[in-house]
């Protein structure tokens, strides 16, 4: 079973300065919903939401603190810009996304956010003929297998324990648009509205917003490649260098002999 639907539940990802995002199901309509979320489990195969023009996913918690669910949100179709002081993530490119599943089972197996950059777009006309380019694929991004809830915990570990991933996340947020830089409290409200579908989870996330984030920083998919190269290379310079050493050794010593 797939549940599509525009306004997720949950909570907003963006808040004014000072306040917390606003509770997008009243509590008694939520906690129905999330009964039948928790019951069938089993068979509901996916959740796909708009409403908050971003791209990311929710994670569903029962009364255990285990993920029982989860949903994945869309950037808009259109491009959306609103006041700085409304919403510090918009604008965002227009979008397009391609989802994979199983004719098996239909599990969900990856999807595709293509993108449209409308800042290239509108400075050189050559550019305006240009069509949608793939922004990321989640699962070769993440290197995680599939859309389950449990690929999406991973994914979701991982943002929280490495600051590079989570800019990255951020950017794809609003499908490539730079908007602003993310600093703690952003971070908060965001990770928070990913797993705090229920006042009691978001406020408790906030809560313990001190210790949501590991201090040990990892580098991001990019920086990996980078490091991975200089790594490999090093003991090729040192080699180098070794035997550069011992040919300069020789030379001179070559040198004395013949005075």
């Amino acid at each position: 079973v797939y549940i599509i639907g525009h306004i997720p539940p949950g909570h907003t990802v963006r808040a004014s300065p000072g306040k917390r995002g606003s509770l997008m199901y009243h509590s008694q309509h939520l906690e129905f919903y999330l009964r039948i979320i928790f019951n069938y489990t089993d068979i509901i195969a996916g959740q796909f939401y708009g409403h908050l023009h971003m791209d990311m996913f929710q994670l569903f918690r029962d009364r255990s603190g285990e993920f029982k669910g989860s949903s994945l949100l869309t950037p808009p179709v259109t491009p959306w810009y609103e006041g700085k002081g409304q919403n510090v993530s918009l604008p965002a490119n227009p979008s397009i996304r391609l989802v994979y599943y199983s004719l098996d089972d239909f599990k969900l197996l990856d999807y595709r956010q293509y993108v449209l950059n409308l800042t290239t777009a509108n400075c050189d006309r050559k550019e305006r003929k240009k069509t949608y380019e793939l922004l990321y694929s989640l699962t070769t991004f993440y290197g995680v297998e599939d859309l389950t809830t449990k690929s999406l915990v991973k994914v979701f570990q991982r943002l929280k324990r490495n600051s590079n991933w989570f800019d990255e996340f951020f950017r794809f947020l609003t499908a490539g648009m730079e908007t602003v830089d993310c600093e703690k409290t952003c971070r908060v409200a965001q990770i928070c509205a990913m797993t705090g579908i229920t006042p009691y989870h978001y406020d408790t996330c906030w809560n313990a917003s001190d210790k949501l984030f590991y201090t040990k920083q990892l580098s991001s998919p990019k920086n990996s490649i980078i490091i991975f190269i200089c790594i490999s290379i090093l003991p090729i310079i040192i080699l180098l260098l070794i035997i550069g050493y011992i040919l300069y050794k020789k030379f001179k010593a070559s040198q004395n002999k013949t005075e």
